[in-house]
């Protein structure tokens, strides 16, 4: 939210693309299509630019049986985040639905933390649990009917997407940056737009509607899309098809 400071970036890039300081870098790697087409619009030549997704090395054991009756937010405390198109989108379904609204837990630190606390403690359905680790923040992820990513920055990528599917959970995401390459709609999960909290509301509402095995297929669904697309195996072939394009040069 600084003019200034986006001013000073963009200059200094700009001299940098002009001055060809850039040219001695062969390859440029993105964390996702949405990345790449960043780097190619700011200048970047195309060829120079390939997209290589983070891995992920699969370490739970998913269990249906564990599934609860709560959806979770698992990270930073920032505005980008969407922390605050989640709660009215909590707003508008305990308006809504009353008792029957599910609970809804936010885990982690941040600058808005003791806003959203308070926030929360004039909620019904919300509450804050703070940062969370080990085997607090495994219970979280095995309990959760599906996870929430509702940022409203353009997301890299978004790791949050892959944890969930580790323990076979469904997302329910913004359609921001990388994570509209990790969510598939109405597969492994729900995509709203950006700032959206009626729709959030909304797939809230499908996802209760849909019933435990459907929300554990969804969430087996993700699982399958991880390992099959994020093995570490995977990425360091592709790391080594890099390698080997740059040495070609």
């Amino acid at each position: 939210r600084s003019f200034m400071r986006t001013f000073l970036v963009a200059t200094y890039q700009s001299r940098l693309i002009r001055s060809g300081t850039l040219d001695v870098v062969k390859r440029w790697i993105a964390v996702s299509e949405f990345m790449r087409e960043k780097f190619i619009s700011a200048g970047i030549p195309a060829e120079k630019v390939v997209t290589l997704r983070h891995c992920w090395k699969s370490r739970a054991t998913p269990d249906a049986s564990r599934m609860a009756g709560h959806y979770l937010f698992l990270g930073r405390l920032v505005p980008e985040k969407g922390v605050y198109t989640m709660i009215e989108a909590w707003r508008l379904l305990e308006q809504k639905l009353g008792d029957a609204c599910p609970r809804l837990i936010i885990a982690g630190t941040g600058p808005e933390e003791a806003r959203l606390q308070a926030i929360a403690a004039r909620m019904k359905k919300v509450v804050c649990v703070g940062f969370v680790a080990g085997k607090q923040k495994d219970d979280l992820l095995h309990g959760c009917r599906a996870l929430i990513a509702p940022s409203i920055w353009w997301e890299p990528l978004g790791l949050i997407v892959y944890e969930a599917y580790d323990f076979a959970r469904p997302v329910l995401a913004a359609s921001s940056g990388g994570l509209t390459e990790t969510v598939v709609e109405g597969v492994s999960g729900l995509l709203h737009a950006p700032g959206d909290a009626a729709r959030l509301a909304e797939d809230v509402e499908r996802m209760e509607n849909l019933g435990a095995d459907a929300r554990a297929e969804m969430g087996m669904a993700g699982r399958r899309w991880l390992l099959a697309n994020a093995s570490p195996e995977q990425w360091l072939a592709g790391f080594s098809s890099i390698l080997a394009s740059v040495a070609k040069k």
